[in-house]
C-alpha cells in the first residue's frame, strides 16, 4: 500500500529502509536513489505529488517501485495487470521487460493471457491449487486440460 498523501519520492524513499535497500540508499543517497527508481518505472516527472491523484496504471507502476526500493534480486508480483486498461498494461509489460534486462529475476501470477503469453518464456497452470502442467505459453495455452479447466469442458473451440 501506497502512503496516499505522502509524495511518490517519499513513498519510494521509505522503502529504501528496508536492510537491502539501505546499503544502495546509503551509496548513492536516499533522494538519489528513490528518484532513480521513479525514473526507473517511468514516474519521475509526478514525483512531487501523492498517489491519491494518480490513474490507476500509474499507482501499478509506484508499486513497483516501492518493490524495487528494496533493491531485491527476485521480485514477485501477483496480478500485475488485473484492472488497468490495455495501454496501461502495455506500460507495465515494458517496465517488466526492462526490469529483466536490467538483472532482476520477476515472478508473476495472472491471468491475463495476452500480456503473459509474450512476456514469459514459460508458464505453470495450475487450477484450483493444483498443478496441471508447464511449458511454453503458446503449448500451455494449446493444452486440453488447461483449456477445460479455465473454459469448461467442451470449450476447445474457443481456445
Amino acid at each position: 500500500r501506497s502512503f496516499r498523501f505522502m509524495t511518490l519520492l517519499d513513498n519510494i524513499a521509505v522503502s529504501c529502509l528496508s536492510p537491502r535497500g539501505k546499503k544502495v540508499a546509503k551509496q548513492y543517497g536516499i533522494d538519489e536513489y528513490a528518484s532513480s527508481i521513479l525514473a526507473a518505472v517511468g514516474l519521475v516527472d509526478k514525483a512531487r505529488i501523492p498517489p491519491i491523484i494518480l490513474p490507476h496504471g500509474d499507482l501499478r507502476k509506484l508499486q513497483i517501485g516501492k518493490a524495487l526500493g528494496t533493491n531485491p534480486q527476485l521480485l514477485l508480483l501477483d496480478e500485475p495487470f488485473s484492472g488497468l486498461s490495455r495501454e496501461e498494461q502495455e506500460g507495465i509489460t515494458d517496465l517488466i521487460i526492462k526490469l529483466h534486462d536490467d538483472g532482476v529475476t520477476v515472478f508473476m501470477t495472472g491471468h491475463v493471457l495476452r500480456e503473459l503469453m509474450h512476456l514469459v518464456p514459460r508458464v505453470v497452470a495450475m487450477h484450483q491449487g493444483k498443478y496441471i502442467t508447464e511449458g511454453p505459453p503458446q503449448e500451455v495455452a494449446n493444452n486440453k486440460i488447461v483449456i477445460e479447466a479455465y473454459l469448461g469442458k467442451g470449450s476447445e473451440h474457443l481456445a
